[in-house]
């Protein structure tokens, strides 16, 4: 929505011409008060003032009052005058010249722009008058704002409605008044323009419309002040909104630039080119390409010399083609790491962000490094004791009574959940380092569902579901087998834990555009939205109220994730509240002779 403020100004800027041709017909009289030539819409012939004011055609001033829901037209003329800054007694100069100059055309002692306040009639300007106001309800503009045209009392004296006025029996005397309305907005009368005598007299309609062109041409002027001081009050906010930007940017860690449509750099940072190893002053705004700064970074240090064509294509050409970002990640020639993004912002702009992550980089190495210390010395005594208790079990068993057997089940039971841990974390950590040897070679994936589901079905009764496994005939693909075999597993746990008794996994794998699908759908809660976006995180676990005691690691289907990434796979989910869930993978499909 426009604001109030946006409104205004843009009304003025658009009366703005108009209203300068009226204000120069009286700053040029006021001037040499005498015979002038005036262009206005046509070219005008040499003429006296009086003739100019009748070629001008009036026309109504409406720019937009926020006064909604106001039905008290006493409300929106306070209104108006409040937004157009007219409640503050006192004299207003640039009115001065539009006062003295209507008291000598009308040859009058007494001329002045008067605006009504709940309990003041203020004078904006004045000539003849030394007062700044007056109470009220002594005003004749009282009865001025009622009218559409010029209000005249040609004889106050003898008007009952002012015979007994205090501006009438006393200071300054008024025999004769006439008042044209000055509107301002949606034509809201705020005021009058009005000529005022100490003896009675006629005025001509010849009078009445020069006076109403005139305060048109009040009304104009303080539509253009309204709008100066919008505009710098605008420009007051601009100013602080940019130091507050200049300041943001000069502050944060990043390296920020930006660049508009010709990807002509425009606002940047020190950090930035501290971080490429370039001198600031080697760059500056308005000159400065894109392509030109990442080539320099590119040959100074990122990756090297001879990829830095390779490094700029890859950044410039995606990001701003897309709403989708580019990011690459760095090695610079002193060791550290940088994470690149370049992406299309509003207008045609686009920005460059350049982040040193050496130090997290390092954190997580060392996380992962000593998490895989700790899950391999985990390892050797935990194959200790599940030996330990298989043997026991076996050989003593039968000797325990009730109470000792359900303990040493509960020891086995937790001591295979916890080496299957160890495990999966030795697993996810060598998958995220690229330490886990892939062997790479021609599989039927058809065989492979069909043996994972038998190897499962066991694991199937236990949860009480069933296994529906409906698969083309065979699904050549390149990977390799035991990872396959245990991203499948993985799903397949999943699906079993979280369906319901009594119902059906279903196992689905098919040709499908070029490549081999395999899906696997529960009938189980579904995948809480608040959770979807981590759903395929290390250790990620949807609320307890969802799982309703359901345990796990939280890593597998991370570990799922990092299997399918390292086929060049992708996999994804299909889910609705209450209907359950459906995991799939995509394989690119090898040919039958190869696998054959």
């Amino acid at each position: 929505m426009i604001s109030e403020q946006a409104q205004l100004e843009a009304f003025a800027q658009a009366r703005q011409a108009r209203l300068q041709i009226s204000f120069l017909i009286v700053c040029f009289w006021c001037s040499h008060n005498s015979t002038f030539c005036l262009s206005i819409a046509r070219p005008l012939t040499c003429k006296s003032y009086e003739s100019a004011l009748d070629e001008i055609e009036c026309e109504p001033f409406a720019p937009p009052l926020h006064c909604t829901g106001m039905t008290d037209l006493e409300d929106v003329r306070q209104l108006a005058i409040a937004q157009y800054q007219l409640d503050e007694e006192g004299p207003e100069p640039e009115l001065d010249s539009i006062t003295q100059m209507t008291a000598e055309l009308f040859d009058v002692p007494i001329s002045a722009v008067t605006v009504l306040s709940r309990d003041r009639q203020i004078f904006q300007s004045a000539c003849g008058l030394g007062a700044d106001g007056s109470p009220r309800s002594d005003a004749f503009c009282n009865f001025t704002i009622e009218e559409d045209e010029v209000f005249v009392v040609e004889d106050a004296q003898a008007d009952p409605r002012f015979c007994d006025n205090p501006l009438v029996t006393g200071e300054p005397y008024i025999r004769f008044y006439a008042g044209a309305p000055i509107r301002v907005g949606s034509e809201v009368p705020i005021g009058a323009l009005c000529v005022i005598d100490q003896s009675p007299r006629r005025f001509s309609e010849k009078d009445a419309r020069r006076l109403s062109l005139l305060a048109h041409t009040v009304s104009g002027i303080m539509e253009l002040r309204i709008g100066s001081r919008l505009r710098g009050q605008r420009e007051s906010e601009l100013r602080a909104q940019t130091e507050l930007l200049r300041a943001t940017v000069d502050n944060v860690q990043q390296g920020i630039a930006v660049f508009n449509a010709a990807s002509v750099l425009i606002l940047s940072n020190e950090r930035l080119f501290q971080l490429m190893g370039l001198k600031v002053a080697d760059w500056p705004a308005g000159e400065t390409q894109l392509h030109e700064l990442l080539s320099a970074a590119a040959k100074g240090g990122w990756e090297s010399s001879s990829n830095s064509e390779r490094l700029t294509a890859s950044l410039l050409s995606p990001s701003l083609k897309s709403d989708e970002p580019s990011r690459f990640e760095l090695c610079g020639g002193d060791g550290k790491i940088f994470e690149v993004w370049h992406s299309a912002i509003p207008g045609k702009h686009s920005i460059l962000t350049v982040h040193d992550v050496t130090e997290r980089r390092q954190v997580v190495r060392m996380k992962d490094e000593f998490v895989s210390t700790v899950s391999h010395e985990l390892r050797t005594p935990l194959t200790s004791i599940r030996g330990a208790l298989l043997v026991l079990n076996k050989t003593s068993g039968e000797a325990l009574d009730e109470k000792g057997k359900k303990m040493l089940e509960m020891a086995s039971r937790n001591a295979v959940r916890l080496a299957e841990l160890v495990n999966d974390i030795l697993d996810i950590e060598k998958l995220g380092s690229g330490a886990l040897t892939m062997h790479s070679e021609q599989i039927d994936l058809a065989q492979v569902l069909r043996e994972v589901c038998e190897q499962l079905r066991p694991l199937a009764v236990s949860h009480e579901v069933e296994i529906a496994l409906t698969t083309d005939e065979f699904l050549p693909v390149r990977g390799d087998t035991g990872r396959l075999a245990q991203a499948l597993s993985n799903l397949l746990s999943n699906a079993f834990k979280f369906s319901p008794a009594g119902a059906t996994v279903e196992v689905t794998g098919q040709h499908e555009d070029g490549q081999v699908k395999v899906s696997v759908a529960d009938r189980g809660p579904g995948i809480p939205p608040d959770f979807r976006s981590q759903i395929f995180r290390r250790f990620a676990q949807a609320d307890p109220s969802h799982r309703s005691g359901i345990t796990g690691t939280g890593l597998g289907l991370a570990i799922t994730k990092a299997i399918i990434d390292q086929h060049q796979g992708e996999i994804g989910y299909e889910s609705q509240p209450a209907q359950g869930a459906c995991f799939w993978f995509t394989l690119s499909s090898s040919s039958e002779e190869e696998v054959a």
